[in-house]
């Protein structure tokens, strides 16, 4: 890349800051010095400007930036005055100045944040040529030195101030260089995939498996990309300033220049990382390379400046600051990825670490949240920072979360002690597999063998299914056959990707030792769910699991997560009775336990104890193994667990199954509305019309009619030609070549073996519905007749000899049947309950066999005024008159009259934690 020195300015610039210095020797100024003579220009924007006036001689306080140009440049220059600006804001500083010799104005940043001048002076406007600025020196720079008395006025009154480079550092000139470039990298690698399909297909692979950690955040592979590669860049060049006044090696980062190639660039920190490790930090991602001109002088940029500037000489706090900053900039700017929470971090350290002497790992660490808890808790506990790293390990598959987990374990008290970062794919850790990292001491190279541990916390990637790679899949095969062995359990191909990482972990975990992760809720309202936490009964034991009652613990993300804590059984096989796991509820959210000790306490002692301190803070509710066995017999969620259900295992003989008296099915699921549901004046033959319930939300009553016309046609075109029936043809025609969203004929999409591409059977009827995620009103609304019903309705149509629906109506609609379609489903990130046509068929029921023809008059009776009424939300269902009156009929006719408290307590619970996601 040539090198342009532009002669004229810049030479005058360089000229500047000499004679600014020499002044500022005997002024005794605020301004303690001037700097910025190596920026050199190859016609590309750059990132600092021309001169930096400085509050110390380390160059570690940054005043002001001044921005040169010679007169034939106009003081009125809108380019001129935006980039001095815009040079401001990346240094974080709020004021800027702008000289051409013939004048000079000081800007200011006012409280809504724009610019707007605060002084011009204009000594010096006889100076309007190159020549004249030579001619008159002798005149214009005793303005400069004016002009310096009144600018350090301006900070010793704090209108204008500065800026710690410390802070800056990570906290702009980073997010500055991601704004710049982002989209031209993002550019760059589209242009390269398409000539090298080797690089695509790489970039394929990793956006399959990382795409959901960018969900909130990038939905384009290319741009994800390039972010981490500006990412991984920045904090490769910032980290070797940071620590080459303790490592000779890392000072070989300052000969990177604009004409240093990337490759040369990548092989001097191969250099760095031979002498000084941090291995994780100065691994360049794949595709490094791949930089465009403009994105490469940013980056020259930064490192010149730090080059140039005091970073190595800022003190340890600073230091640390800085090494935190740079990880929490990473992390904002890569907010898809669901970064723990610090708190969240620290208090499943806590949940989980039972001996501190041992070996802990998070083998999933991601950025680093987890490990970087443990290695200080081990620190304030052990009071041997050497013993606390040397047993602190993080892993993970990728390599640029590990160099964000890298500089958040890297402490100013431990930078000379080796870090046990390892990039590893969780299902191939094995203990005796070797690692080498170096020993950044005296540079030797150690050879470390992976031991079992003691403990092992993480939070758990948040991966589908569908985007598990094929090479994890092949491991998860052998898995699931393994645990087939020896468990008889057949584990669902479809769970996500945490729930298969749990028995992987088997094998480097010590006898009794104890696994902590966070993940999704998903497995306590499923199928799979249940056979998983079978399943990891075998290998495990399962102390607790632990829930938020007050709020989502990642709010960028629309998930509900739990905790989960095991210990490691001697031998693999079924649990005992009498062996408790507790379910777990922590009454405070996150920003409440922030700063609030003595509620973390709560948290950490009760769940180590095993019993409930403060119900206001952290609920207990233990089960034996027999009891949660009986309880799925019952068919409900783990969920429910949380709710203190112990009552209804004193009820079973009062219930059975709803798919006793019902078929069960799913609402007509055909896809594209727009067609199946034709609109007021759609013109169809009325013989294709069917009236349908399409969505519960218009249901206000017990009571359901239709909202909707279906169209239903089983004809074939010839037919509907033959008969003439135009209206159906014409509707057909409208969508015979339309397309989906991603741009597939929706004759295609649509097509079903043995039927029209077009048709949509009318089979789904139902004498009962409910809803498919009900918010706050639970309930069954009963049509006069079958009718036919949308996908996202569940229907129940009586069986043959079982003819009483107005009673199986009423006892549905009892305060057990509202429990029932809460606990069998699971609570989604948004609030909505998770249910399904399979769940409401699981779904126990009380026997409507029990039940006197006596009893059954009084509680069709007290049903009655609920069936003239609208549908409330179930709490203020529940504290309805007529409502008490009904259940305690219902209740009574089935003498459980006594568990009435019991039963409304765990419902209203349930429902409460679910909604409470929202807040």
């Amino acid at each position: 890349m040539p090198t342009i020195i532009r002669r004229n300015e810049r030479s005058w610039a360089i000229s500047m800051i000499t004679d600014i210095n020499i002044r500022l020797q005997t002024l005794g100024l605020r301004i303690v010095r001037a700097g910025g003579e190596t920026t050199i220009s190859t016609g590309h924007q750059s990132m600092f400007p021309d001169v930096l006036l400085y509050g110390d001689d380390n160059q570690t306080q940054i005043l002001q930036g001044w921005e040169l140009k010679l007169p034939d440049t106009l003081i009125t220059d809108i380019a001129f005055i935006s980039d001095a600006q815009r040079k401001a804001t990346s240094l974080g500083l709020n004021s800027c100045f702008i000289w051409n010799f013939t004048a000079g104005v000081l800007y200011v940043r006012n409280e809504e944040g724009s610019f707007e001048v605060a002084k011009q002076w204009n000594e010096t406007s006889h100076i309007q040529t190159r020549d004249d600025v030579e001619r008159y020196k002798h005149e214009w720079l005793p303005v400069i030195e004016h002009i310096l008395f009144e600018i350090n006025g301006y900070l010793l009154t704090g209108e204008i101030h500065g800026s710690e480079l410390g802070e800056i550092l990570s906290d702009t000139i980073v997010v500055r260089i991601i704004e710049r470039n982002k989209a031209i990298v993002s550019d760059e690698l589209r242009r390269v995939s398409t000539q090298n399909a080797r690089i695509g297909a790489y970039l394929s692979v990793w956006w399959n498996e990382a795409q959901s950690d960018y969900a909130a955040d990038e939905t384009d592979m290319y741009s994800a990309y390039a972010k981490t590669m500006l990412l991984n860049w920045t904090n490769r060049i910032i980290f070797a300033h940071l620590i080459k006044s303790r490592y000779n090696a890392a000072m070989a980062v300052e000969t990177l220049n604009f004409d240093t190639s990337v490759t040369d660039s990548n092989r001097i920190f191969d250099q760095i990382t031979e002498a000084c490790d941090f291995f994780s930090i100065f691994n360049g991602v794949e595709q490094n390379a791949y930089l465009p001109n403009e994105s490469w002088h940013d980056l020259m940029d930064l490192n010149i400046f730090l080059t140039d500037n005091g970073v190595h000489q800022i003190d340890q706090g600073a230091l640390q600051n800085v090494l935190e900053q740079t990880v929490a900039v990473a992390k904002r700017e890569l907010n898809g990825q669901f970064t723990t929470p610090a708190v969240l971090a620290d208090l499943l350290v806590c949940l989980t670490t039972h001996d501190l002497t041992g070996d802990a790992i998070d083998p999933c660490c991601g950025t680093g949240s987890i490990p970087q808890a443990l290695l200080k808790r081990k620190k304030e506990l052990l009071g041997n920072v050497a013993q606390a790293v040397s047993t602190t390990w993080a892993a993970d598959k990728f390599s640029f979360p590990l160099q964000l987990a890298n500089i958040s374990m890297t402490d100013t008290d431990a930078i000379n002690l080796p870090s046990q970062v390892f990039q590893n794919n969780v299902f191939s850790l094995q203990e005796g597999n070797e690692i080498l990292i170096t020993n950044p001491a005296n540079g030797e190279r150690i050879a470390l063998r992976i031991p079992l541990y003691t403990t092992i916390v993480s939070n758990l990637p948040f991966i589908p299914f569908e985007k598990i790679s094929s090479e994890d899949q092949i491991y998860i095969q052998n898995l699931c056959n393994e645990i087939k062995r020896n468990t008889h359990i057949t584990l669902s191909n479809r769970s996500d990707y945490y729930s298969y990482i749990l028995f992987a972990l088997h094998s480097v975990l010590v006898s009794g030792g104890f696994i902590g992760v966070i993940t999704s809720n998903s497995w306590l309202g499923t199928s799979a769910g249940r056979e998983f936490y079978r399943a990891l009964g075998y290998y495990y034991k399962i102390e607790q699991v632990h829930i938020s009652g007050s709020g989502r613990w990642f709010s960028n993300a629309q998930v509900v997560t739990v905790i989960t804590i095991l210990s490691k059984r001697d031998v693999v096989g079924q649990p005992a009775n009498g062996e408790i796991t507790a379910f777990c509820t922590w009454q405070k959210s996150l920003s409440g336990l922030t700063d609030n000790e003595n509620a973390r306490d709560i948290i950490v002692n009760s769940s180590l104890l095993g019993r409930e301190i403060d119900a206001r803070i952290f609920k207990y509710k233990p089960y034996p193994y027999e009891d949660i066995s009986a309880l799925f017999s019952m068919n409900i969620s783990l969920s429910s667990l949380f709710h203190d259900v112990h009552w209804l295992l004193g009820i079973r003989d009062k219930l059975t199954p709803i798919s006793t008296v019902f078929n069960v099915v799913r609402g007509e699921r055909r896809g594209w509305d727009t067609m199946f549901y034709p609109a007021a004046g759609h013109g169809i033959e009325q013989r294709y019309i069917r009236r349908v319930l399409k969505n519960a939300r218009a249901v206000n009553t017990l009571y359901a009619q239709t909202d909707s016309d279906a169209f239903c046609c089983s004809s074939s075109l010839t037919v509907l030609r033959n008969e003439g029936h135009e209206g159906a043809l014409s509707w057909i025609a409208r969508f015979e070549n339309g397309v989906n969203q991603t741009g597939k004929p929706l004759t295609e999409v649509l097509s079903r073996a043995y039927m029209h591409w077009y048709e949509m059977s009318d089979n789904s009827t139902a004498d009962i519905i409910t809803t498919m995620n009900p918010d706050r009103r639970l309930f069954y609304a009963k049509f006069d007749e079958p009718t036919f019903i949308n996908q996202r309705l569940i229907g129940l149509k009586r069986k043959d000899r079982f003819d009483d629906l107005e009673l199986y109506h009423a006892l549905l609609n009892s305060i057990l049947g509202m429990f029932y379609i809460e606990a069998v489903g699971f609570g989604r990130g948004l609030g909505a309950l998770d249910i399904s046509s399979t769940t409401i068929r699981n779904a126990l029921m009380l026997n409507p066999n029990l039940i006197s023809a006596e009893q059954r008059r009084t509680i069709l009776t007290r049903f009655e005024p609920l069936l003239n009424r609208n549908v409330l939300s179930t709490e203020e269902e529940l504290a309805q008159e007529d409502r008490g009156d009904f259940d305690l009929a219902v209740l009574n006719a089935y003498g459980i009259a006594h568990h009435y408290n019991e039963i409304k307590n765990s419902l209203l619970s349930m429902q409460h934690m679910r909604l409470c996601v929202c807040q």
